[in-house]
């Protein structure tokens, strides 16, 4: 696909940018999703209730520990889905974008904002903003993205990888990856952890990069095979 842009656009697309463009898809694709699929194991862990009904809903689509998942497989992970998504409300890889306008854009009646002005999208703000997810934002629920309430928000609520033209090309690399992932863990293990919500302190690192100060600290226990009855590791 680079390559094909190159040869479309080859004043814009120099050796040193199509480097860039890979180590981005590299960088997202690998060491991003590594760090979201850490939270969203932490995520299990602090949500017992919410773990078990992940397992299920994996369980019912492929049951056997050491099979593959299809992407037929994933697009039934309904409820997977949702939990994976509230992980990134919450806990988005990157907590802001810089953009450049490139042309006046009338915000409303009063306010414009002028070609060439820098700005900034907070997504860790954006996606903690009560009027947008409700009295409860600040609470882990997936049920934030039942289709019925995602109908009801603007399409650009949810930003973990930015969005449009200019969007995150790794994340599209790596998000199936993170539910073969997901699904090949928590067959075979139960996670737990005595960190709290109210525990967690969320620091910016690598400039942009959301990171968890404390890490996330789980304890694996191995799932016997009616996976009903756990040994502890």
């Amino acid at each position: 696909m680079i390559y094909h842009l190159a040869a479309a656009d080859p004043e814009h697309m120099s050796n040193e940018s199509i480097a860039e463009h890979l180590d981005e898809i590299i960088f997202a694709g690998q060491d991003a999703m590594a760090d979201v699929i850490s939270k969203i194991i932490l995520m299990l862990a602090m949500h017992p209730d919410i773990q078990e009904r992940v397992y299920q809903e994996i369980m019912s689509v492929c049951p056997d520990e050491n099979s593959e998942l299809s992407q037929e497989d994933c697009s039934k992970l309904t409820y997977t889905e949702m939990f994976c998504k509230e992980t990134l409300r919450l806990f988005p890889a990157s907590s802001f974008i810089g953009r450049k306008a490139d042309a006046d854009v009338k915000l409303d009646d009063r306010h414009t904002l002028p070609k060439g002005a820098e700005v900034i999208v907070a997504f860790f703000k954006m996606h903690r903003d009560p009027t947008i997810w409700g009295p409860d934002a600040d609470r882990f629920d997936p049920d934030h993205f039942m289709p019925e309430k995602v109908a009801q928000r603007h399409p650009y609520s949810f930003l973990p990888f930015s969005a449009g033209s200019r969007n995150c090309l790794g994340f599209k690399f790596a998000w199936y990856p993170v539910k073969i992932v997901l699904a090949h863990l928590i067959r075979s293990y139960r996670f737990r952890t005595s960190l709290k919500m109210d525990d967690l302190v969320l620091l910016n690192c690598s400039i942009i990069i959301l990171k968890i100060a404390q890490g996330c600290r789980v304890t694996l226990e191995k799932r016997t095979s009616n996976g009903s009855i756990f040994e502890k590791k």
